[in-house]
């Protein structure tokens, strides 16, 4: 029995030093995530960083740092960051048996999502705040809860609406996210009235985001009531295929 438990023993510190020497660049062998890729890895699989990638478009420098002790407790868990100019994300992944969590919060730069808002005549400024977002997976699928909030802290935004160009100052707005069957879906309020601005819907199955602007969003933008037809739900919708 003793002879087998410092097999055991052993078998483990021999996996532990292949994790700690093993190189980074091993790992675009196995990572296989739609759209990302990730290029010129440094460091090992313990501990490295390396340029990823989404849709071809660089999304910034990932770090990563594995918590030796938690592999002892059966868990992979990975402190992680993303950075480059105008995003600062920070994270943790952990990965058990059957269950996969992920937990995000940092801030994100309107000037970079310009670069999608762009098509549809939208352009923002200031910079969205993500606080202890939370995802969990269990057997690869997306289960509740999706929690978390995302914050826009306001500021002067340009867009088209029934093709008149539009240039207001709004105030900050809170979205709040929820799984609603195949979809993760993030409802915007008005910070001073909690009134439902617009509604992000995000259909996990066919890759689609789609974006309603509500009625209330007249009042909150401070344009005229007339672009809202009679007993509408919303005042439009526009949808991009992001994956």
């Amino acid at each position: 029995m003793l002879r087998r438990s410092a097999w055991i023993v052993g078998a483990l510190a021999f996996l532990i030093t292949l994790i700690v020497i093993a190189p980074a660049a091993l790992i675009p062998q196995f990572l296989d995530i739609p759209h990302v890729r990730i290029e010129r890895t440094k460091g090992t699989l313990w501990h490295g960083n390396a340029e990823t990638l989404f849709n071809t478009q660089l999304v910034g420098t990932l770090a990563w740092r594995v918590r030796p002790l938690d592999l002892v407790k059966g868990s992979l868990t990975v402190d992680l960051t993303l950075e480059q100019d105008g995003l600062s994300l920070r994270g943790v992944s952990m990965s058990g048996f059957s269950d996969h969590e992920v937990f995000v919060s940092g801030i994100v730069e309107s000037r970079l999502l310009n670069a999608y808002t762009v098509n549809y005549d939208i352009q923002l400024s200031g910079e969205l705040s993500f606080d202890d977002v939370k995802l969990r997976l269990k057997d690869g699928n997306l289960v509740e809860p999706v929690e978390g909030d995302l914050t826009w802290n306001g500021g002067p935004v340009r867009f088209k609406l029934a093709n008149v160009m539009h240039e207001v100052t709004l105030e900050p707005v809170l979205g709040t996210l929820s799984l609603d069957e195949h979809f993760i879906q993030m409802d915007v309020q008005r910070q001073r009235s909690a009134e439902s601005v617009l509604l992000f819907r995000f259909d996990l199955t066919s890759g689609w985001l789609h974006l309603r602007a509500l009625p209330a969003f007249l009042e909150f933008a401070k344009v005229p009531s007339n672009y809202l037809m009679q007993d509408a739900d919303f005042l439009f919708e526009v949808s991009q295929k992001i994956l």
